[in-house]
């Protein structure tokens, strides 16, 4: 009788083991992904704020780059406009306010370039943990910012 008990519970062991073995491999594979978005993010904001130059070959690149790794995430790229306000309360000084702007082509010295990256939906590998271990991933949702120094 106890040769067949160990022999189940070897069954299970194994089954488990697997998946176990399987949903490491996976995380690992989704914790590179998410690293290699935010490297994709920030050589495209540092490109950005060293040459002021954006087009939209490079806004296109950059949304493949971030596609290429697996989950689905949505970009955003955001310009903020450098303004040189008068301080009322201070006559003879200025102080320095950021306005959102919709023209991300056109770059001038001290704006803001921000990208947001939100995922959009859970991807398989969430899923999959969530209902077998009851272990839930962050969403990928990071914002990097950098001002232009051209």
């Amino acid at each position: 009788m106890y040769g067949f008990i160990n022999k189940i519970l070897g069954v299970v062991l194994c089954f488990l083991l697997t998946i176990l073995m399987l949903s490491s491999v996976m995380v690992s594979d989704q914790v590179q992904a998410r690293r290699s978005i935010v490297a994709e993010v920030t050589n495209f904001i540092d490109e950005v704020t060293d040459t002021g130059v954006l087009d939209e070959k490079h806004v296109a690149d950059l949304y493949l780059g971030c596609s290429a790794y697996g989950p689905v995430v949505d970009v955003q790229v955001l310009r903020y406009v450098k303004v040189v306000n008068p301080d009322p309360q201070h006559p003879g000084e200025t102080y320095t306010t950021y306005v959102g702007s919709e023209n991300i082509y056109q770059w001038n010295q001290g704006d803001l370039i921000k990208v947001k990256v939100v995922e959009v939906g859970p991807s398989g590998l969430t899923t999959f943990l969530y209902r077998v271990f009851g272990l839930s991933m962050a969403p990928v949702d990071f914002s990097l910012a950098g001002r232009i120094r051209v």
